[in-house]
């Protein structure tokens, strides 16, 4: 888990904003206190050089940040990290109106060294800078709220070592025309951060090499007008570098990402020859909420456009999408009480160019139309264990999911003229060991038939294979018009499986 709170630190370092006038006021010696509060809390060993207040400024200077974590396990020994951020220095000036000027060192550097159990370490150097930045502290101990703007603040990797070997690699991400705001509030039981902010645009240029395969790749991706906003809740005595406890003790957090235009260009060689890919899109966005309820993630992207060309082809792949979207939504911790989960994948209107359409269906017997795919579930399941506890895990005999409910919100596939619906619901009975269904699924096919008979007559489809798709059809399924077939598949107490009312199992 050292990668999310390196992000978050790296976070609260370009992203400390202020509130409106009516502030209480608060001290150089107060904000900086509030900073060590944070990021111990986060995990973080804080130490300076030395700290001298020199007339109405506090000077800290050669700030170090440091902390291990455990994030996973190799051979039942654990594979640790060690973060370290270095801010050369820091001043906090008091304006004499109740707030506090704070600015940072234009280049701060960031180390990651992961130490693998009979392997040879992984080290990480970053960079993180910033130009323009002016930050505003307001409000009172507890309570303490920052208003930032910059011009740029970027995140570059300039060196990594794996395997004892320096990787010809190099990553840069910055965001640019940065605004908005960041509080850090606190009581006796826990901190409260939360952030709202915008930037005009984000760029991420990425470069790399496999000497060993004379390999090449380089790609840069832009996205227009993104507003990033995050609440996160520190339990006072939390061990991060533990996340599974923490999590069990009240830790949580919840992040948003949304933003417009985009675009993407790459190239890239290797053995078997040069090639691009580019893509566009209109919009995206993205959320992520966790706590000891459960997680949940959802991701979502309109009016995608990409082309890809290789050496292995002799025109251009490309496809359109209109809508994409993925969600998750589970459970992480145990409990007598059912919790909410959801599953969702949508791939709506996929177009491909006429060139992959001419590679299967020269002639155009198929119907071209945007293909869809969409899957939405949603149910209440129960965990038996906690998933981020490695004992309770380890203990376990079966799997520690014991689904309740199940509903079938939307089923939809669409393509080459043919299309497939469908709802339905179930209950589970887990008092037997394995999940046992209760329940019906209703689908509908359209032009299932006119599929079939296109295909054997392009060669795609043999015969047989076809006689035995139509006798499957004609097993769970009935007529329900002209080359409309419905059909309702049940799950009953006696344990049986029906389709039509007819047992199949």
């Amino acid at each position: 888990m050292v990668q999310w709170k390196s992000t978050v630190a790296i976070a609260a370092l370009s992203a400390m904003l202020l509130p409106g006038a009516g502030a209480a006021a608060v001290t150089a010696d107060e904000v900086w206190q509030s900073w060590v509060d944070y990021y111990t809390a986060l995990g973080y060993e804080v130490n300076t050089a030395s700290d001298k207040m020199m007339g109405d400024t506090l000077v800290l200077t050669d700030i170090d940040l440091s902390m291990v974590s455990e994030i996973g396990e190799t051979n039942s020994e654990k594979v640790r990290t060690e973060t370290k951020i270095s801010i050369p220095e820091a001043r906090m000036k008091e304006m004499g109106d109740g707030t506090v000027e704070v600015t940072l060192s234009n280049q701060m550097p960031m180390t990651s060294k992961t130490e693998v159990p009979d392997g040879d370490p992984i080290n990480t150097e970053m960079m993180i800078a910033q130009q323009g930045l002016k930050m505003t502290a307001s409000g009172e101990v507890g309570d303490i709220s920052y208003a930032m703007k910059a011009d740029e603040v970027a995140v570059e990797m300039t060196g990594f070592e794996a395997v004892e070997t320096d990787v010809p690699a190099k990553m840069r991400f910055a965001m640019n025309g940065i605004v908005g705001t960041y509080t850090m509030a606190s009581d006796d039981e826990a901190q409260s951060i939360t952030s709202d902010m915008t930037a005009a645009s984000a760029d991420l240029t990425v470069s790399g090499a496999d000497p060993e395969a004379n390999s090449t790749i380089n790609m840069t991706a832009n996205a227009k007008d993104v507003k990033i906003t995050s609440d996160m809740s520190l339990p006072e005595g939390l061990d991060m570098a533990d996340f599974g406890p923490a999590l069990e003790a009240g830790f949580a957090m919840s992040a948003s990402l949304a933003y417009g235009a985009s675009t993407m260009s790459a190239n890239f060689d290797g053995a078997e020859g040069k090639g691009t890919m580019s893509s566009s899109g209109e919009s995206g966005a993205f959320m992520m909420d966790l706590s000891s309820a459960g997680m949940t993630y959802d991701a979502s992207a309109k009016g995608t456009k990409a082309e890809l060309t290789t050496a292995q082809l002799p025109f251009p792949i490309s496809f359109g999408l209109d809508d994409a979207a993925f969600k998750i939504a589970m459970p992480l911790s145990a409990s007598e009480e059912p919790a909410d989960m959801a599953l969702v994948l949508k791939l709506a209107g996929l177009s491909l160019s006429d060139q992959i359409w001419g590679m299967f269906d020269p002639s155009g017997q198929l119907p071209h139309d945007p293909a869809t795919l969409h899957v939405d579930l949603s149910g209440k399941a129960k965990l038996t264990a906690n998933l981020f506890n490695p004992e309770e895990m380890t203990a376990l005999e079966s799997s520690p999911f014991e689904p309740q409910s199940a509903t079938l919100n939307t089923l939809e596939v669409t393509a080459a003229g043919a299309s497939l619906t469908g709802t339905g619901a179930a209950t589970f009975d887990n008092s037997m060991g394995m999940p046992m269904p209760k329940g019906a699924v209703d689908l509908k096919l359209v032009g299932g038939n006119k599929l079939i008979d296109t295909l054997v007559a392009m060669a795609l489809l043999p015969d047989e294979q076809a006689m035995g798709a139509r006798m499957m059809l004609g097993l769970f399924a009935v007529p329900a018009g002209d080359d409309v077939l419905t059909s309702k598949i049940e799950m009953r107490d006696d344990g049986g499986l029906y389709a039509n009312g007819q047992r199949l199992q």
